[in-house]
């Protein structure tokens, strides 16, 4: 296409694109009250997939310019305790979480990844007064990463899969989430 105010000039066209997302979320939660130490169990679960493809509208599935496929879950449960010693209601914790993404079109210039963690907490809280409590939470984690080969990256061009592990605490008067 030329510019109307000058006929020399060639003017490149933007192509038409789509952004495209379709995905599926399901969460629950459930509570069961018990007798002892512990007197509650809350659990919770949520399942997520999508599907985000970028590129012209209609194209062929190698014509794509960029397609992200994502599925996550995460699971926790809380155990919550009865006051004892100097602390009052409390809470012990766990949380599986994991994150598979696949890469794929004509500007996949990454590989995908897929993600593992588990982490166990506490949350405590101990009473100094009428209106004066002191609260902590103490937390450890663990981490698998991997990379996820596509047309781009094949399994020879993999990266190493790594690990990390995490401690640590709030003190007294810090947020803890």
């Amino acid at each position: 296409m030329t510019d109307p105010e000058n006929e020399d000039m060639y003017i490149e066209e933007e192509p038409e694109m789509e952004i495209r997302i379709d995905r599926l979320n399901v969460q629950g939660q459930g509570n069961l009250e018990m007798d002892g130490f512990f007197d509650e169990l809350e659990t919770r679960l949520s399942i997520s997939n999508s599907l985000q493809e970028e590129g012209e509208p209609d194209p062929l599935p190698e014509e794509l310019e960029l397609e992200l496929e994502t599925f996550t879950v995460s699971a926790s449960a809380l155990l919550m305790h009865q006051p004892f010693a100097f602390f009052d209601r409390g809470v012990i914790g766990t949380n599986l979480h994991r994150r598979l993404q696949e890469v794929d079109g004509l500007e996949a210039y990454h590989p995908g990844e897929d993600i593992y963690n588990i982490a166990l907490f506490t949350f405590q809280e101990i009473p100094l007064g009428d209106r004066t409590r002191m609260q902590f939470g103490v937390w450890a984690e663990h981490e698998w990463l991997a990379s996820v080969e596509n047309r781009w990256f094949t399994p020879e061009e993999r990266t190493e899969d790594r690990t990390f592990n995490t401690v640590g605490s709030h003190p007294p008067g810090t947020a803890c989430g």
